[in-house]
């Protein structure tokens, strides 16, 4: 599993997109997005019959996160972003302390 992190600290947003396997083998890419401080965000899940197709799917968001002014940075020391891949390409992240799952808000 590879997991990214960006952060654009002029707008305080974070982005984080990580590549999973489902149960099905397929590839995923699954991303969560918010502020920073903040409860508010969303995620997205897109499942790939490739890796490669992932892998370029990532590449992208790579490059347009970098042009759009957020830089990669490690998770928060002492939290880690658990993805589990579900059925119909459902994710559920826990992150900054807090769990969300698509369609749900704390």
């Amino acid at each position: 599993m590879a997991v990214v992190r960006w952060i654009n600290r002029e707008k305080r947003r974070y982005y984080t997109a990580a590549l999973v396997e489902d149960l099905f083998q397929a590839s995923c890419l699954i991303t969560a997005w918010g502020g920073t401080g903040s409860r508010r965000g969303g995620t997205r899940s897109q499942a790939f019959l490739c890796e490669q197709d992932a892998q370029r799917a990532l590449e992208a968001l790579r490059r347009r996160r970098r042009r759009r002014g957020y830089v990669i940075t490690p998770l928060p020391e002492g939290r880690r972003l658990l993805v589990q891949a579900l059925p119909l390409h459902q994710a559920c992240f826990a992150h900054e302390g807090s769990i969300r799952a698509p369609g749900n808000s704390i």
